[in-house]
């Protein structure tokens, strides 16, 4: 998006989105038909590592929106200050839950296991 954010946008350029738009768009479906089946219930009650399913989630939200803002700039924006402020906030969100889950997996991998050998479950 970044690179080619910086020229006027051709009709090339279009089409190399449109193109990389479906592929997202198709990706994500898949994503949100498996993130539908993680019930709050499920999560907590038979996935080991629940806390990190719902932060899985809440990182693919976040880059779903910055998506959905990246898309309008090729589909048409009317005010180019409001979608910088909207797609800076929905950066700044995505990179906050990504910096999250990260440090999560790094905690549960420094986790030793419990005395039997198994890994303790992740609580927070």
């Amino acid at each position: 998006f970044t690179f080619l954010r910086k020229s006027k946008i051709s009709n090339r350029q279009k089409k190399f989105w449109e193109h990389f738009h479906t592929e997202w768009f198709n990706l994500q479906e898949n994503l949100n038909s498996v993130f539908s089946k993680w019930s709050p219930d499920m999560i907590q009650k038979e996935l080991f590592y629940g806390v990190m399913y719902e932060q899985i989630q809440q990182v693919a939200q976040a880059i779903e929106k910055v998506h959905h803002f990246q898309n309008s700039f090729f589909t048409g924006i009317r005010d180019i200050k409001t979608f910088d402020i909207q797609l800076g906030e929905a950066l700044s969100s995505a990179q906050r839950v990504t910096t999250t889950l990260k440090s999560k997996i790094a905690q549960v991998e420094k986790t030793p296991p419990s005395p039997n050998g198994m890994p303790l479950r992740a609580t927070e």
